[in-house]
């Protein structure tokens, strides 16, 4: 209790700081507020509305006014009103939030059908054509952009076949090309995870020890070996999965998705200051959550990590 009671005080320390020096870069930035209003709402734009404007918003408070206004309505959920929608910000952000949750869940799915397979494979046969075509296509995948897989994946699948749609949403079957051209990319980086951490494993002096109780090579393998090699993995997958939230936003661009990765995009093209700040917040507390829990799953499985050298 007392380590989930120290990172939850470092959550909100850090929470706090990262949301004061985003509304601080963002209110800095070039752009006026208002005249995105008053465009947004296809009028004349004139001083005397502009400053009205301004008016309304505080902007012509100091921007430590400005900002613990802003804080304190934040706590509250009420995340300001949209500067070209004029809805919530809170609201459309929770409208676009699932579709990426769907895109990640699947992404995550694929790369882990296609690297706990391919990478166990390569270790168990190290230095055999299975090995080499693992490592191969590992490298391969890696090399090549996520935006780069995701338009091949459109032209074979969507143009070329006709099978699966290229852009849009409303069906499952649009969630299967970006989530495939997600998990291709994430799954090209555990495939060298995997197969690396299984060898480090097959290694272990405490797997020996195990091996000489004359329990059979292949639960040796799948409940020892896995176990072993599963700490490793775990360690990086809050960052993978991070990484996985961030890289939504192009692959939603390429894919026409609507989701919170496009909102965001739209938001800055049109300098929508509540979404932006509302958007940057929250994914700040969803990767520090996912990095939270990590680290609790990670001595949850391995409590001994870190202190003994031993996994088992």
């Amino acid at each position: 209790m007392k380590i989930i009671g120290r990172q939850a005080v470092s959550f909100l320390l850090f929470l706090w700081i990262f949301s004061t020096i985003s509304f601080l870069l963002i209110n800095l930035a070039p752009g006026d507020p208002a005249s995105t209003i008053l465009r947004a709402e296809d009028v004349a734009v004139t001083q005397q509305q502009l400053n009205e404007v301004r008016q309304e918003l505080g902007m012509n408070d100091s921007i430590f006014e400005q900002y613990t206004a802003w804080l304190g309505s934040f706590l509250l959920f009420d995340w300001g009103t949209s500067y070209v929608t004029q809805e919530p910000a809170f609201m459309m952000i929770m409208r676009a939030l699932p579709a990426t949750i769907y895109i990640s869940a699947g992404a995550f799915l694929t790369a882990a059908v296609i690297a706990v397979p391919i990478g166990s494979a390569a270790a168990l046969h190290r230095g055999s054509w299975i090995d080499k075509s693992a490592r191969l296509l590992a490298v391969t995948g890696a090399s090549v952009p996520s935006f780069l897989i995701g338009l091949v994946l459109i032209q074979l699948f969507a143009v070329q076949l006709g099978w699966l749609p290229a852009i849009g949403a409303g069906t499952w079957w649009h969630l299967l090309l970006p989530s495939l051209t997600l998990g291709i990319g994430m799954a090209s980086f555990y495939i060298r995870l995997i197969r690396s951490s299984f060898l480090e494993a097959l290694e272990e002096p405490s797997l020996r020890a195990v091996s000489a109780r004359g329990i059979s090579e292949q639960k040796l393998r799948w409940k020892y070996t896995f176990r072993a090699a599963l700490v490793p993995v775990i360690s990086v997958l809050g960052v993978s999965i991070s990484s996985l939230i961030g890289g939504t936003v192009v692959i939603e661009v390429v894919f026409g998705y609507p989701g919170a990765g496009s909102l965001i995009v739209d938001s800055i093209t049109r300098r929508d200051i509540p979404v932006i700040q509302g958007y940057t917040v929250l994914m700040a507390a969803a990767v520090s959550l996912i990095q939270l829990s990590n680290d609790l799953l990670l001595r949850w499985i391995a409590p001994n990590r870190g202190t003994e050298g031993r996994v088992f």
